[in-house]
């Protein structure tokens, strides 16, 4: 009778153990597709590709920059970026992931950038963390909120060339 029980238990606790490697298995590929829409983003921000850059969020998206009013969906949000890529200077980018985090159909991403060529005197760098909430939907992972601000500690980004 004590063999039957020992036998459930460690049948439960391969069992369990089981499901958290699928679960760190699918959790880690979920951060990959993840850290992989920030890459997206990235190429097509150096490329101007506002279309591209349209495509990583949802349909519902809001973006809130500093300094500026927020923004309610794909048509709102273009308008920012054909006028931030829109001048003759080409912004130029570096970023870091800081962190990813999952929770369901959700997820987020703190990332710090270092960004030039934004402003007037296109020397002047802009330090930001942005704080980023994607939706997986039917076609994967996609930016639902995107949040940034002005900080120092994004210093230690390289500062992109022009």
């Amino acid at each position: 009778m004590k063999l039957k029980y020992i036998l459930f238990g460690v049948a439960g606790v391969l069992w369990i153990n089981g499901a958290c490697a699928a679960d760190a298995v699918s959790g880690r590929a979920d951060q990959d597709a993840i850290a992989a829409v920030s890459d997206e983003w990235v190429r097509a921000f150096r490329a101007r590709d506002v279309d591209g850059l349209l495509s990583l969020y949802t349909a519902d998206a809001r973006v809130m920059s500093q300094g500026k009013p927020g923004l309610r969906g794909k048509q709102e949000i273009k308008g920012l970026f054909t006028e931030l890529l829109g001048g003759e200077t080409l912004p130029a980018i570096n970023f870091e992931i800081e962190e990813i985090g999952l929770m369901g159909d959700f997820a987020w991403a703190s990332v710090l950038a270092a960004i030039v060529g934004t402003d007037a005197d296109s020397s002047v760098p802009y330090l930001s963390r942005t704080f980023i909430i994607y939706r997986r939907d039917r076609d994967g992972w996609k930016i639902f909120r995107d949040i940034d601000h002005a900080t120092p500690d994004a210093k230690r980004v390289p500062l992109p060339m022009l």
